[in-house]
């Protein structure tokens, strides 16, 4: 028997239903990694002056995107918090609010950077650190979502999933 077809018969062994692994989950993740942190690559030397008026407009959207992903994930840790202590919850919290905090803290760095294109800040040094602290933070929530993904599907415990 190879492998992967001990692997399949593992998977199969385990539930009625194969287990599903996350590979797409991890492949759109990466991708949006590397696209968070080749935007200010990609654009160094641009003037705010030569942007289009759509970037412009889109980035003021930032501020109003920004709370979201902040408050997703100051609620997700509160209810870890209450739930590591909580004997009687056994189950894991589901994948959604994670991917949801991600997905919004991608569209808020996005933003943010637009805005940072499309304003004359003067390149200082306090906006070039908020820059990088969100594209940090966005792919700080890409890479709790995806442990959170494998967590679920490779089927942790629930403390040992509270701990990542």
């Amino acid at each position: 028997m190879t492998s992967s077809e001990s692997d399949r018969s593992e998977e199969m062994s385990t539930s009625s239903n194969p287990v599903r692994r996350p590979w797409w989950l991890t492949i759109f993740g990466l991708a949006a990694v590397v696209a968070l942190a080749a935007m200010p690559l990609v654009m160094l030397g641009s003037e705010p002056s030569e942007m289009p008026d759509l970037v412009r407009f889109l980035g003021r959207f930032h501020p109003l995107l920004l709370h979201l992903p902040i408050g997703v994930f100051a609620w997700i840790i509160v209810q870890e918090g209450i739930a590591l202590f909580d004997r009687r919850r056994s189950a894991p919290t589901p994948l959604g609010p994670i991917l949801f905090g991600a997905g919004s803290a991608v569209l808020a760095a996005s933003a943010g950077f637009l805005l940072y294109l499309g304003e004359d800040y003067g390149g200082g040094d306090l906006i070039e650190r908020h820059l990088w602290g969100g594209i940090a933070f966005a792919v700080s929530a890409i890479a709790a979502a995806l442990t959170k993904a494998w967590s679920l599907a490779l089927g942790r415990g629930p403390m040992a999933d509270r701990i990542v």
